[in-house]
């Protein structure tokens, strides 16, 4: 399944967050190793996510751990402890070009020798929150083991010196995040251009519905797969946003239907709605209803999810 709507960051040192998010509605988790752990707990931490990695049934969420710097003594230790625990992918923070993806790829290769696994078995997400990633963001795209890009914010926010941070906060001119706009047309483009997932920042205050499903509804137009999520109670505006919508699918259906038709007298073009529909409108029609049928499985397997742990423990 290739729906990624929302990614919930979970942090690492709470055992009953990360049993919730295991069985949320989440399309993907990102348990957090770097910012969200106070550095006299990082051993502790690794060990608590290495054991939740082996226990947990995450279903087909997507599931990656935002390990330390590779740079430093954490992110080594954080790459052995996670791969031989059986980690699908690990999210490099404050990416600034190739060279950080390509040491990342050496780590974890050595790492799962060791383990045992398949080498090349455990994919990258990048950050994207440093001026020189933006930069670099074509070259950082064609890595190896790369299978996602997600765009950060706040750091971002912070290294440009914009006047507010953008995440959630009040703007002069305009309410969408527009400081940020080239950066993530950037990302946008880089990803698609490598067949990679594009997730965005997110909403920042969990307790605003309406902020939360404006944010996502940007997000969606501009081309993101989903966006980060802080609590769960986001969960419902931003699968709102990112899921095609009953009128979505009956457009969808519509084009689909007079290509079909097209196609068995030998032509190409249909007037749909008053438009005209060819190739690129076929295409997105056929992504639509592609969409919503991985949105219909999703809500099956979280209630599966939810229903197995309500059953008595054996």
């Amino acid at each position: 399944m290739t729906l990624l709507r929302s990614m919930l960051i979970v942090p690492a040192l709470q055992p009953k967050l990360l049993d919730k998010a295991a069985r949320s509605a989440a399309d993907g988790l990102m348990i957090e190793l770097e910012d969200g752990v106070h550095a006299s707990r990082k051993a502790e931490a690794r060990a608590a996510v290495a054991k939740f990695i082996r226990s947990a049934d995450f279903g087909t969420k997507e599931v990656t751990v935002r390990i330390n710097s590779v740079f430093g003594n954490e992110g080594p230790e954080d790459l052995h402890a996670l791969v031989d625990a059986g980690v699908p992918s690990v999210m490099l923070a404050e990416v600034r070009g190739p060279k950080d993806l390509e040491v990342a790829g050496d780590l974890l290769a050595r790492a799962e020798h060791a383990a045992g696994r398949e080498i090349g078995s455990v994919g990258l997400w990048s950050m994207v929150e440093t001026a020189a990633a933006v930069q670099n963001i074509d070259e950082i795209s064609r890595m190896p083991r790369l299978r996602g890009l997600a765009f950060g914010g706040g750091d971002l926010s912070s290294e440009l010196r914009v006047r507010r941070i953008g995440i959630g906060g009040d703007r002069v001119i305009w309410d969408y995040p527009f400081e940020h706009l080239y950066s993530k047309e950037r990302l946008i483009i880089a990803a698609r251009a490598a067949g990679l997932k594009a997730i965005d920042t997110g909403w920042a205050n969990m307790y605003d519905a309406e902020g939360t499903a404006f944010c996502a509804r940007a997000s969606a137009q501009l081309g993101f797969d989903g966006s980060f999520v802080i609590s769960p109670r986001q969960l419902p505006p931003i699968h709102g946003e990112f899921t095609p919508s009953e009128r979505d699918i009956e457009w969808a259906q519509k084009v689909v239907a007079a290509a079909e038709e097209a196609e068995a007298v030998g032509e190409t073009v249909r007037v749909v709605e008053g438009q005209m529909t060819d190739g690129p409108f076929v295409r997105s029609a056929f992504q639509i209803l592609q969409r919503a049928n991985e949105a219909v499985e999703r809500a099956a397997e979280v209630e599966r999810l939810q229903q197995k742990a309500l059953e008595p423990a054996k």
